[in-house]
């Protein structure tokens, strides 16, 4: 069975791993001030983190429109694809799925796309987005390379996703406040205190981690969250850094320290770097770097013999 994978844009992954992947990127689209930007690498992220940095204009995201998911959908079934897994960012931040969904039940229900034996094509929420969502994505695409069917790939994904841990260092809890990601009382409190905020992903949503003062001591404490689940039994894998990109595409302040810092830690496994698209950017706003990691639950204990 021959399965291709469809993500969104807000999984961060670039366009080179999505080619060695075989993973078709469906981008959403962010509007700031008089512009629109289509969330692809390349000059128009690049432009876009320009703005961001320049503007005190809020940016709004969209999520692709049900026809672009259809013509990725077609398209890897047009090529071959017996069966398509689309993994989507968080349903809690974003209409995207819903998108997908619409776009599944068109490809599905069209006898001249697909004679809907059985549904082709299968939208999962990966409760997730960016370093996470990436991760998910490319262990659903090497499942594909190897073979496996599109339930079982359906299974992986579910069971990978609440093993994904993210955090991320903000400069203020604004763009969130105002995008309508997290309440404003919360906001609030992270303004009023001139902390560096650290938010989480809870369930699918946004929540605020932790209150640190300075961005140094906002490393430290994401570096321990690793250090306390290690500590716990619990291995660490996929482990990535996080930034939004300044004027000039370079990473955010900190983003190499906080990749020094956490390298030894999970030695021997490298640390990845992942430069976030402007959807993910619209929300943190500029300046922000973070991490994400995968947790190995332990194996099954073996019952005792006799």
């Amino acid at each position: 069975m021959t399965v291709r994978i469809v993500t969104d844009s807000a999984s961060d992954l670039t366009a080179a791993q999505a080619t060695a992947l075989q993973v078709t990127v469906v981008p959403l689209t962010v509007r700031l001030g008089d512009r629109e930007f289509a969330d692809v690498e390349g000059s128009q992220r690049l432009a876009f983190h320009r703005q961001l940095t320049t503007t005190t204009d809020i940016p709004r995201t969209a999520a692709p429109a049900p026809g672009a998911f259809a013509k990725a959908f077609t398209d890897a079934l047009a090529s071959g694809a017996d069966a398509v897994v689309c993994i989507t960012m968080s349903e809690k931040l974003s209409a995207t799925v819903s998108s997908a969904r619409t776009a599944a039940d068109l490809v599905d229900g069209d006898p001249g796309i697909h004679p809907k034996i059985h549904p082709a094509i299968h939208v999962v929420d990966s409760t997730t987005v960016s370093a996470g969502l990436g991760c998910i994505v490319k262990h659903a695409a090497r499942a594909a390379a190897n073979g496996d069917d599109a339930a079982s790939i359906v299974e992986l994904v579910r069971q990978l996703a609440p093993t994904v841990r993210t955090y991320a260092m903000l400069d203020t809890l604004e763009h969130l406040r105002r995008g309508g990601r997290i309440g404003g009382a919360t906001a609030v409190v992270g303004t009023m205190l001139s902390v560096k905020p650290v938010v989480t992903l809870r369930a699918g949503g946004i929540d605020l981690a932790a209150r640190p003062r300075t961005r140094r001591r906002a490393m430290d404490w994401m570096g321990e969250q690793l250090k306390s689940t290690e500590r716990a039994g619990t291995p660490v894998v996929d482990v990535t850094v996080m930034h939004t990109m300044g004027p000039d595409g370079d990473p955010a302040p900190g983003t190499t320290q906080l990749v020094d810092l956490l390298a030894p830690l999970v030695a021997p496994e490298a640390v990845e770097v992942c430069a976030v698209g402007a959807v993910i950017a619209s929300h943190s706003g500029p300046g922000m770097i973070g991490v994400s990691w995968r947790t190995v639950p332990p194996p099954p204990s073996t019952p005792p013999v006799g």
